[in-house]
């Protein structure tokens, strides 16, 4: 809709309240008369349009403090010129079939704006002013206006103004004077490049559907609230084309607020809402109502703080939040003031792609603001990104997501002219500042990082403010998938990495993908802390915790089954002269294949301990267990597994409750060879009889063993049980020749966790 086709320009009274319209040029209007009743002033209006360059001025004494105005005619009002009213009124402006503000629409008033094209206003003694049921003597009323009624087909307001560019680069449009109201409120709302202002005061925009109700307000400090409580559906609200609305004042003076409130709310090409606060006190809130989704399109929703007060706050309630494009949501101060909080709660879905940010800084003495996501699925995708940060002394904010059902980060991409790359990614962090990193929080039922997506709490640039901690809790899974995919605690600076919390179900690290402390600074490392039903680390999946200055323990607690596969690892390994971090696994089975590893290694320093403790464990030839340091033997840590019975260091490859069998026998031996031999007859794999197995049947090992002989030495403390007899698991031959059968042999030749099996197969 635009102004193109309006019929000519002009403003007329429809004869019912005394109006008085004056005119010397068909182009600058006076009104004048009207009824008086009480503070309120009533006009009533056969058409009303004003042309470009031209104005309509209401005339009023300074008792007045509402002007309350209402088109009849039929026609929609066209506004292009300038309204002005005398004194500190308010003004009303009714007209059902529609208004448009054009391009040069300025406003000259002293008190607030209201623009609606509900058809009547109420008033608290329970009168009304109807634009549709005219009435040959209407009542009219002293009392205060309260609300406003719709029809069943709520016509539309569109606002283009863009005059008088403000010290922020952007126009102010149609603009009210510092704390007062300008509101829009009637069916759809379109702002195709046009702007409003209200300095430290208040925008309203509401887009409501047949035969709504809006409640009006009186606010003392920012002049109107609207109240949609009464409102059952609700319309559209469109700004496009660098359309914004502001509420930042343009000297000190602290921001007002704004609220929207429409089905879908659309911002769309460098479109926003903003408010910079350069007062003492905290700035107002943004509060973005869309009954089903908000989406910005290349377009930002902001607060800022330019002095010691605090940045308002982005509340935001629909059940879509999407933001593509480069779009942001950011409250961000400064200088000494604090950043703001941004709260979403999208009972649906919140998604963030091509390169868009959701964010809340510290960039001096103040703290940065909290993010607060409350959502059934978050996804982030193509660059997306949630964080928190500081720059100077003041404290990151935290980042708490709960996500009933999934959140998944995966993909990276373009972040600017410049070509850099951006992974979607979770982050808090303190980057060359003394403030301290924000935590992470986040709850969900599934988490699925993937293709370069992150998870980072991190302390960068020589900060001095320790790294935050992420909490991580999926009630199903947590899926690690691809290189550069991560979930990581990092410093490089004098201060301790962060801590990572994980707790799920089932946790899979998989094709490179991995969970990270990582100090490469004179900081310590934090502490990877796992509980899970199962874990899986395949195909290069890690779990690490790397220094070059101490710490970095991992503590993983399985109910189920540990599984490295495909050069999967858990590792502790420590730079320089830094000792080894600690691994304690918990688990009912651990299996380790494939070229996978556990190990708590050092370069010039000790290594760490490996602490097992599980019912099976299974470790194929070309994995290992190990604690070394390379400054020799005598600097190695400690490998220890308890709860398994069989003693690795005796050469035997017997599992519990399966029979042991001395290394120099074979696991079975060809039948009718006609040689001596030694046969232990077990449960598993050996049948009851010799004449089950054919001439040339045989059962052979030929695994090497795995471990060299610099490895840490294996200690095995059994699990504590009842006195009783044993099977022999070896034999000892004494100077005599004589065979003694024994349940341990009492000199092991070697610590080999795998015994070398030879066979007796000729």
């Amino acid at each position: 809709m635009s102004i193109t086709g309006v019929s000519q320009a002009q403003v007329s009274s429809d004869g019912t309240v005394s109006t008085i319209v004056t005119t010397s040029d068909q182009k600058n209007f006076t009104v004048t008369g009207g009824e008086l009743s009480g503070s309120n002033l009533f006009h009533s209006f056969q058409e009303l349009s004003v042309p470009t360059d031209g104005s309509i001025n209401f005339g009023n004494h300074e008792a007045v403090q509402n002007i309350i105005s209402r088109v009849t005619g039929g026609s929609l009002s066209s506004i292009d010129g300038i309204v002005q009213a005398g004194g500190a009124a308010n003004l009303f402006l009714i007209n059902p079939h529609g208004i448009i503000f054009g391009s040069n629409a300025q406003l000259q008033i002293g008190g607030s704006f209201l623009a609606t094209t509900a058809e009547s206003i109420n008033f608290a003694d329970g009168s009304i002013f109807s634009a549709t049921n005219l009435q040959t003597q209407p009542l009219l009323t002293m009392s205060i206006p309260i609300g406003l009624q719709f029809g069943s087909q709520p016509a539309s307001i569109v606002n283009q103004s863009a005059v008088f560019p403000s010290i922020y680069g952007f126009p102010k449009g149609l603009q009210v004077l510092p704390e007062k109201t300008l509101a829009l409120v009637g069916g759809e709302i379109m702002m195709e490049g046009g702007s409003l202002s209200a300095p430290g005061g208040r925008i309203e925009l509401g887009s409501v559907g047949a035969n709504s109700f809006v409640g009006i307000i009186l606010d003392n400090i920012e002049g109107w609230r609207l109240g949609y409580e009464g409102v059952e559906s609700f319309n559209d609200i469109r700004l496009a084309n660098n359309a914004i609305a502001d509420t930042s004042y343009d000297e000190v003076g602290t921001s007002g607020s704004i609220s929207v409130s429409g089905r879908n709310v659309t911002l769309v090409s460098g479109s926003g809402l903003g408010a910079v606060n350069l007062g003492l006190e905290t700035g107002s809130p943004i509060v973005v109502k869309a009954t089903e989704m908000l989406e910005l399109n290349g377009s930002a929703i902001a607060t800022a703080a330019l002095s010691s007060g605090k940045a308002g706050d982005i509340i935001i309630e629909t059940q879509r939040l999407l933001l593509v494009n480069y779009s942001f949501i950011d409250v961000s101060p400064n200088n000494d003031g604090a950043g703001g909080n941004i709260l979403i709660n999208a009972s649906e879905l919140v998604q963030l792609g091509d390169a868009s940010l959701i964010q809340a800084q510290a960039y001096d003495t103040g703290d940065g603001g909290n993010i607060q996501i409350a959502t059934q699925k978050l996804m982030l995708t193509e660059g997306g990104r949630i964080a928190t940060s500081t720059f100077g002394q003041g404290d990151g904010g935290n980042i708490n997501i709960n996500a009933t059902e999934l959140v998944q980060i995966e993909g990276e991409g373009v972040f600017n002219v410049q070509g850099e790359i951006r992974h979607s990614a979770i982050e808090a962090f303190t980057d060359g500042a003394t403030g301290n990193g924000g935590n992470i929080n986040l709850s969900t039922g599934q988490l699925l990082v993937q293709d370069s997506g992150r998870i980072n709490v991190a302390s960068v640039n020589g900060s001095q403010g320790e790294a935050g901690t992420a909490n991580i809790n999926a009630s199903e899974s947590i899926t690690l998938r691809g290189i550069n995919t991560t979930v990581e605690a990092t410093s490089d600076g004098t201060v301790p990495a962060g801590n990572l919390n994980i707790n799920t179900n089932t946790l899979q690290v998989l094709e490179g993908a991995k969970i990270n402390v990582l100090a490469s600074g004179t900081g310590a490392a934090g502490n990877i802390q796992v509980s899970a039903n199962s874990l899986l680390l395949e195909t290069g999946g890690q779990l690490n915790a790397a220094t070059a200055a101490g710490e970095g323990n991992i503590n993983v607690q399985i109910q189920d089954s540990l599984i490295l596969r495909n050069q999967g690892e858990i590792t502790t390994n420590a730079t320089g002269t830094a000792s080894g971090g600690n691994i304690n696994l918990g688990t009912a089975t651990l299996t380790a294949l494939d070229n996978s590893k556990i190990s708590a290694n050092a370069q010039q320093g000790f290594g760490g301990e490996v602490i097992i403790n599980t019912q099976g464990i299974f470790v194929s030839p070309d994995s290992a267990i190990t604690a070394t340091s390379e400054l020799g033997p005598q600097f190695n840590g400690i490998v220890e597994i308890n709860g398994v019975e069989i003693d690795p260091n005796q050469e035997l490859a017997s599992l519990p409750q399966y029979p042991g069998v001395a290394p120099q026998i074979t696991q079975g031996c060809q039948t009718g060879g006609g040689g001596s031999s030694f046969v232990s007859v077990g449960k598993g794999g050996i049948t009851p009889g010799l004449e089950e197995f054919g001439n040339n049947t045989y059962w052979d090992d030929l695994r090497e063993p795995n471990l060299n002989e610099s490895a840490s030495p294996v200690t095995m403390i059994p699990a504590e049980i009842p006195h009783q007899i044993i099977e022999a698991t070896g034999w000892i031959v004494d100077e005599k020749g004589e065979v003694t059968l024994v349940a341990k042999t009492s000199t092991p030749s070697s610590p080999q966790f795998f015994p070398n099996w030879t066979t007796c197969y000729q």
